[in-house]
């Protein structure tokens, strides 16, 4: 089931919430939650992987931010990445060795084969007229 929550605060809440449960059930079935994430955020993040790594390795705590950013905390302050050319500040902060990090914004994704599934990635959306909060999406009054 997909469930779409307009009220981003909501879904903050409920998503805290289900990080804090080990196991959620309903009527005897196991309920997985993800966050929905765009097709760039998760190259950055793939991108970012062996650098996540060593910073585990180090115990360094981090996160990621919305809508992009690595974040992570050594000493008191908070050292972030937010595009490829933060990553060399980043690994001389953190006195982590050269990591080869490829540029996720310029790399070209791996080619995917084009069929019913896929069909969605080709589709170009014009932005329409902004929804009205709470109410039903329809014409204007």
């Amino acid at each position: 089931m997909i469930c779409a929550l307009l009220s981003f605060p909501l879904k903050e809440s409920i998503m805290r919430a289900a990080r804090a449960q080990q196991h959620i059930t309903y009527m005897e079935a196991q309920i997985s939650l993800y966050q929905d994430l765009s097709t760039i955020t998760l190259d950055a993040r793939r991108a970012l992987r062996p650098l996540t790594r060593a910073l585990q390795e180090r115990r360094i705590p981090y996160k990621w931010g919305f809508p992009f950013s690595l974040q992570a905390r050594m000493g008191n302050v908070w050292h972030i990445i937010r595009w490829p050319n933060d990553v060399p500040r980043f690994l001389r902060t953190a006195n982590l060795p050269a990591i080869s990090v490829p540029n996720w914004i310029l790399e070209e994704p791996p080619a995917r084969a084009t069929g019913p599934s896929e069909v969605a990635h080709n589709i170009h959306l014009e932005p329409g007229p902004p929804r009205r909060r709470g109410g039903p999406i329809g014409p204007e009054e």
